[in-house]
């Protein structure tokens, strides 16, 4: 989640981990889901404010 938060696409995510896109994009609808969100703003807010990431 920390990619997706630093502002980079699914593609962007997917060049810096190794991963094909599609792989990527599974994943984050996995995690939208557990988050109960829709969209990847509401999945940030919600990694970020459950401690998930260190704040800079």
């Amino acid at each position: 989640m920390d990619c997706v938060a630093s502002g980079l696409t699914d593609r962007g995510v997917a060049a810096q981990l190794g991963l094909s896109h599609n792989t990527v994009k599974f994943h984050l609808k996995n995690v939208y889901a557990k988050f109960g969100v829709a969209q990847r703003a509401k999945a940030i807010e919600k990694h970020v404010g459950a401690g998930l990431r260190e704040q800079p």
